[in-house]
């Protein structure tokens, strides 16, 4: 790999946890005006709960996939579901679908959070990987800073 290869590589799994990250966090503070829309408050803690829930249970199983299948194929794969996931989420027309589209998201989000640490750990030695992993780390921590801001920006322009 060379390396124009490594940080087109690099600014692809920051952008991954970028996503997920707000992803997470946007929806939460969006929450309120979507149960509005939805009529859907007896079922408004799976949106947020199927995400996260399918999240953390997934990662692991995604990287004993990518041992097997191919670190590349899982994290486009992942990637592609989370990209599905959003897309039913922005034309869902009932809570039901929204829950399904965050169950999508949730298990591509456990892709895009979990494999590029493990691909770190493969590209590169521990001062180097020390480096990238905070750059990774502090790209995720601001965009869960920023989703809940973005979420009530949305909310309160539309």
């Amino acid at each position: 790999m060379n390396k124009i290869q490594e940080k087109r590589s690099i600014r692809a799994f920051m952008l991954s946890n970028v996503m997920a990250g707000l992803e997470g966090s946007i929806v939460a503070t969006a929450l309120p005006a979507m149960m509005a829309e939805l009529h859907g408050i007896k079922l408004m803690s799976w949106v947020v709960t199927i995400y996260m829930l399918l999240m953390a249970v997934s990662s692991p199983i995604w990287t004993k996939l990518a041992e097997r299948f191919g670190y590349k194929q899982m994290f486009v794969l992942g990637t592609l579901l989370f990209t599905i996931g959003s897309l039913g989420e922005g034309l869902a027309i009932n809570i039901l679908m929204v829950i399904v589209a965050r169950a999508l998201m949730g298990l591509g989000a456990g892709v895009m959070i979990q494999l590029p640490f493990v691909i770190y750990g493969m590209m590169y030695q521990a001062d180097e990987r020390r480096r990238v992993i905070g750059n990774t780390v502090a790209a995720y921590s601001f965009s869960t800073i920023a989703g809940p801001i973005v979420g009530g920006a949305d909310c309160h322009f539309t």
